[in-house]
């Protein structure tokens, strides 16, 4: 068993492997009524071509997060009821690149954390199970289809990829979902989920060699299988300036966003890129900006602001994005604001200022066993810790913010993507 120390952050994190290869992380949090759990597998929905053992497999794109919602049911129930039963909320979420299983209780955690690694180990799939999820999951699909929200991004990634499958949404489409059936499901779950290819993670009020004694007893001593994700060959620029799309909205939805270039090619350079390029956004679009109270004061902007930045080894984007009354004017503003910074020096105080409140947003997830995990787990699987995600952000110097602001925000690789009120003739 390793121990991690953060002097600055004051906090400890136990890890270690099992003898199948799970890795096990431990954050102890002393007084704390609350605990956690989560295990997390390296298998999102971007994994859709891929060799096992050998053997070349393509999946229809929503698979991961098909098997996601598969995963809870049992030959004599469903996980989800067993959880309510014990007193804890369980939930799980697939994303571009992880599927994770969690739960969150005060009370009966030895037993919650028997069932998480219990369900996740044995699928219980049937055809007629999984003919009946196509229709609930279509039915959630085109739920989606009405949102508006959903659809500014959708068109954003699609003008930013030509052929990553991250412009692919994580639930497929309604003709993806009907081309899955049982043997794809069973495919992916021996491929990816095994434990040496996933992470759990405990956070409450327990001893670590307790915890390693209820995890060893819980998992399968199996070999893993050979598995080689397909490597993906993105091109550099977007493939479209802008895309607009025609709702039923009282108010326009806006979305920019600029491409990674280049793509971060290791770990380290992914954190590095992520909180320059999240330092810069806030110094120039955060809430205390001028340019923030600016268009705020002037209409442009609500409280639906938001700004971002996404990035695994074999891509990167950033994003802003709100509801505008004047989308057109206001894409103008962001942009230009954006572009501009790049021909100047921020100022040095500015990024101080930033780091401070970055610092500040990074050290309160600690105080939220669910924020913590969610940040923890995805870090995790970019190959760096949140400790690591600290030390970068205390100590990039103010020079790489500027460097990053001139190389990422450049207008050949933006794009736009708006939802506009439908046109009544």
């Amino acid at each position: 068993m390793r121990e991690f120390k953060s002097v600055r952050l004051n906090e400890m994190v136990y890890c270690w492997h099992t003898s199948t290869g799970l890795e096990v992380h431990f954050i102890p949090r002393p007084g704390y009524k609350k605990a956690y759990a989560s295990i997390t597998f390296h298998f999102g929905s971007n994994d859709l071509s891929f060799s096992l053992d050998g053997n070349e497999v393509r999946v229809p794109p929503g698979t991961a997060h098909f098997l996601e919602h598969k995963l809870f049911e049992e030959e004599d129930g469903n996980a989800l009821m067993e959880f309510a039963a014990l007193g804890a909320n369980a939930n799980a979420y697939t994303d571009h690149t992880l599927t994770s299983y969690l739960f969150s209780t005060t009370q009966n955690f030895e037993k919650c954390l028997a069932t998480l690694l219990r369900f996740v180990q044995h699928p219980y799939i049937t055809p007629e199970s999984v003919q009946k999820e196509k229709g609930i999951i279509e039915q959630e699909l085109r739920m989606y289809d009405d949102m508006p929200e959903v659809i500014l991004n959708r068109r954003l990634l699609e003008c930013l990829f030509w052929e990553h499958p991250v412009k692919i949404d994580i639930g497929g489409s309604v003709d993806s979902i009907q081309e899955i059936e049982t043997s794809t499901l069973l495919t992916c779950h021996k491929a990816f989920y095994h434990p040496a290819n996933a992470m759990l993670l405990v956070i409450g009020d327990f001893q670590p060699d307790w915890v390693e004694r209820l995890v060893g007893e819980g998992i399968d001593d199996e070999s893993p299988f050979a598995v080689t994700r397909k490597t993906i060959t993105e091109p550099s620029q977007i493939k479209e300036h802008r895309r607009d799309s025609r709702m039923s909205v009282g108010i326009p939805l806006l979305a920019v966003a600029f491409k990674e270039q280049e793509a971060p090619a290791s770990a380290r350079l992914v954190l590095e890129h992520e909180v320059a390029t999240r330092l810069a956004l806030e110094v120039t679009l955060g809430r205390s900006s001028d340019l923030y109270q600016e268009l705020y004061q002037e209409g442009l902007i609500d409280d639906t602001f938001n700004a971002g930045y996404e990035a695994q080894p074999d891509y990167g984007f950033s994003y802003v994005g709100c509801r505008s009354r004047d989308p057109e004017k206001l894409a103008g503003r962001l942009i230009s604001a954006l572009t501009d910074s790049a021909a100047r020096s921020i100022e040095e105080k500015a990024i101080l200022r930033a780091k401070k409140k970055l610092m500040g947003q990074l050290i309160s997830l600690f105080n939220s066993p669910e924020g913590l995990a969610q940040v923890y787990n995805e870090l995790h699987f970019k190959g760096v810790s949140i400790f690591d995600y600290f030390e970068t952000l205390n100590e990039l110097p103010i020079e790489k913010v500027r460097e990053r602001v001139k190389e990422h925000f450049s207008r050949e690789n933006c794009a736009v993507s708006m939802v506009l009120p439908v046109q009544h003739s």
